[in-house]
């Protein structure tokens, strides 16, 4: 989904003017210790904000385009919103970190700064900009040649696609401040309901039609179908609705707007089982506010946080296996208390702050 995504804005936005005040973006940059480069996605904005209450404004400059109507663009007085990265000088930056890789023009000035790329650049992978990756001289080398890395639930994935990457690189461990907090997940209120209510990803999804054949033997039980068909591949849309209403008739629902975080956190909480079938790393947030809510997660168990989070000792479930389970074993959960007393931590912005200042602190 989000190559998809970012392929498009890259299009729209070929042939965009340079910035209008690079002398003073220049002037800015002399002074920056730690350089953040990035687009206005949903996590972006709580992102800055995190980073601005829990570090020096004066040693971090961000450095964001405006991709994105929907979301809202960082403020702050060390956010700088840019068009281009031409005339953009980073010599005397200590460290620049590449908030993903869907912005070809990031991939092409790395490639011809080698020297910038090598020595000083962190990419902060999101999922989609490594599992759909174009493959070419110029993306490849640039994937296997940063100075660090930052998800380490992805690195066994980014090694075997990039196995030119020395075995010295490290792969760091950081998350990034959710839009849903700990504070809305706690004050949710559980829907009084007779029936089950299912979740199928977090987004609009091809994989999602393979999920509602493997629930078709449950569609006489008392359950609700919803899926999320706000963003994603919309090209599946009317595919999706089509199926779900043909196989659970009023059963299945769906939520095609976008909800605000805290209206978003009470759906969540009237949920019993979350289906995540994305062939990729996705919905990470959505895993985590739900195991503390205490609902039932299913995940491909082929797909790197699944073994991320079993590691950790959080139960999660393969949805590979759903074609085997009877309905009482689909529903069954045993496992809420020891799933949310492990993942309330992922929430703590105290230990996210920590995370992110060793890697600030570290080289």
């Amino acid at each position: 989904m989000r190559w998809n995504f970012g392929q498009k804005i890259i299009n729209k936005l070929k042939g965009k003017k340079k910035n209008k005040n690079s002398k003073a973006i220049n002037e800015r940059l002399h002074n920056a210790k730690y350089v953040h480069i990035m687009h206005n996605d949903k996590f972006i904005k709580p992102f800055v904000d995190f980073l601005n209450r829990n570090f020096d404004k004066e040693e971090h400059l961000v450095l964001c385009k405006r991709w994105c109507k929907q979301f809202s663009f960082p403020e702050g007085k060390n956010v700088i919103e840019i068009n281009s990265l031409a005339d953009l000088k980073f010599e005397n930056v200590e460290k620049i970190f590449c908030h993903s890789l869907f912005d070809d023009e990031l991939v092409k000035y790395l490639y011809k700064h080698k020297n910038i790329l090598k020595e000083k650049a962190y990419w902060v992978i999101w999922g989609g900009d490594l599992y759909n990756a174009q493959r070419d001289e110029i993306n490849d080398y640039v994937r296997c040649n940063f100075k660090a890395y930052i998800n380490k639930c992805d690195e066994s994935v980014c090694r075997e696609k990039y196995n030119a990457i020395q075995s010295d690189k490290v792969f760091y461990n950081a998350v990034y401040i959710f839009p849903i907090t700990k504070t809305m997940l706690d004050n949710t209120k559980k829907q009084k309901k007779s029936y089950v209510q299912i979740q199928i990803n977090n987004s609009c999804d091809k994989s999602t039609l393979e999920v509602l054949d493997y629930l078709k033997k449950y569609k006489d039980e008392n359950i609700k179908i919803v899926t999320i068909l706000s963003y994603g591949q919309m090209d599946y849309k009317e595919e999706i609705i089509k199926k779900g209403k043909k196989i659970f008739d009023d059963k299945f629902t769906y939520i095609d707007n976008y909800l605000s975080p805290e209206k978003y956190s009470q759906h969540l909480a009237n949920n019993d089982i979350l289906i995540l079938n994305q062939n990729r790393q996705q919905g990470v947030g959505n895993t985590m506010a739900s195991l503390y809510l205490g609902i039932k997660v299913f995940i491909r168990s082929e797909i790197s946080v699944y073994k991320s989070l079993t590691n950790d000792g959080i139960k999660v479930f393969d949805t590979n296996n759903i074609p085997a389970l009877d309905y009482n074993e689909f529903v069954y959960y045993d496992k809420r208390e020891i799933n949310q007393n492990i993942v309330s931590s992922f929430f703590d912005e105290n230990c996210v702050a920590r995370q992110w200042e060793y890697i600030f602190k570290n080289s």
